[in-house]
């Protein structure tokens, strides 16, 4: 004789486990819309505050050397190169499992 009351048990861990998992994706989802949003909204804001570094190259209105010009450049690599590692380092971490 099968005890009944096992089998609903089971069925309603099952639906527990399912509905986790659910709002795990679901908790997913909302991270990478929130990722998309941010990363627009910046991504933005880097290119217009680029555009009046790149608005500095105006001869009419500014005087600089070449030195300025390539630490300026150097110095922006940096931070872009910093940046782009922060990506690699974290995909790094989220291969690890035991």
């Amino acid at each position: 004789m099968v005890d009944r009351r096992s089998k609903f048990a089971l069925n309603d861990d099952n639906r527990d486990t399912q509905r986790r998992s659910f709002d795990m994706k679901t908790d997913d989802v909302e991270k990478a819309e929130k990722f998309r949003e941010a990363a627009i909204r910046r991504v933005r804001n880097v290119e217009t505050t680029l555009r009046r570094v790149r608005n500095l190259s105006n001869q009419t209105s500014y005087s600089y050397t070449d030195d300025e010009v390539e630490k300026i450049f150097s110095h922006l690599q940096t931070i872009l190169d910093r940046t782009r590692d922060s990506f690699a380092h974290t995909r790094e971490r989220q291969h690890f499992s035991l």
